[in-house]
């Protein structure tokens, strides 16, 4: 895209040209989606949020071997792994310990098992445990990175070589540069758009219905505007827009994490956000593979 001419700062709401660029659905999509308990009103309560969940999980090296897979006859849907910590892991441990898998985290597990996940979900939990505890049973010797809440939800299981970076890194990065992400830097939660009018509003007070900071069991999202200041461009697309940055990260394998930077020309209350040209940079993870929730704990993200 050609570089910006001038920009200009604004005061107040201005008029948008709702039929240039292109309409993008990936916030619309988070917006959607997400329960009001994974929304946030600033970027200081979301790290606050992430931060405790990273401060109270547990992480411990075990042998694959020493995996058992748990399910009772006369109940369908419930199946749980048991296990010690590897002995070269530095954990003390008397007991065994008893975990939940997610839907996420059964996805990895089934991975290493080498065992279709979505099979595996169609079956009796009990026929489902035998199918994983011999595709687990059959790989040679290997430590898997098992990560769980104290109240016995195995949140990820990933290779023992995988790099964790904490979601409240990524939250503490972007904070240098967008502060509480509600103003006090040109960076923040997008305004909205009165489509009767054809009048972007950038200030607005974000509220659960129109903020755009998510964290769930297993990520977290940031979609971010600089639309204080209005950039005039060259582009045919569009010849006034604001920049606008997105971030999703995951400290649970989740394949990737990504930064995406677009021309942003203004977002409606249900979060479709209309762009022009875009570029987007993506850091790839170490992990293994896997989905969701467990079928017995399904998340309210469908």
């Amino acid at each position: 895209m050609n570089r910006a001419t001038a920009e200009r700062a604004v005061t107040g709401a201005y008029k948008v040209d709702i039929s240039r660029g292109q309409c993008i659905g990936t916030v619309s999509s988070e917006w959607f989606s997400r329960p009001d308990d994974q929304r946030f009103l600033s970027l200081t309560e979301l790290r606050e949020f992430v931060e405790r969940r990273s401060e109270r999980a547990v992480q411990q090296l075990v042998d694959v071997e020493a995996i058992r897979v748990n399910a009772e006859t006369n109940d369908t849907e419930t199946l749980t792994l048991s296990f010690k910590p590897d002995r070269n892991s530095g954990v003390r441990e008397t007991q065994a310990v008893t975990v939940a898998p997610t839907h996420w985290s059964f996805g990895q597990l089934s991975s290493l098992a080498r065992a279709p996940a979505a099979y595996l979900r169609e079956l009796p939990a009990k026929l489902a445990a035998v199918n994983l505890q011999y595709g687990l049973a059959s790989r040679r010797s290997e430590n898997v990175k098992m990560f769980y809440s104290p109240e016995g939800d195995l949140m990820a299981a990933t290779g023992a070589n995988y790099g964790r970076i904490y979601d409240r890194e990524v939250v503490e990065a972007v904070q240098k540069i967008a502060g509480d992400g509600v103003g006090e830097t040109r960076w923040k939660i997008p305004g909205v758009l009165d489509w009767a009018a054809d009048m972007y509003n950038p200030f607005v007070d974000p509220t659960k219905d129109t903020t755009t900071l998510y964290a769930s069991d297993r990520d977290v999202f940031m979609f971010l505007v600089d639309d204080t200041q209005r950039t005039r461009s060259k582009s045919a697309i569009c010849t006034t827009a604001v920049p606008i940055s997105c971030f999703a990260a995951s400290m649970f394998g989740i394949a990737r994490s990504a930064e995406a930077h677009l021309v942003f020309l203004h977002s409606s209350c249900v979060r479709y956000a209309r762009t022009g040209t875009s570029g987007v940079r993506r850091t790839s993870s170490r992990s293994p593979c896997g989905t969701r929730r467990t079928r017995q704990r399904a998340s309210r993200r469908k």
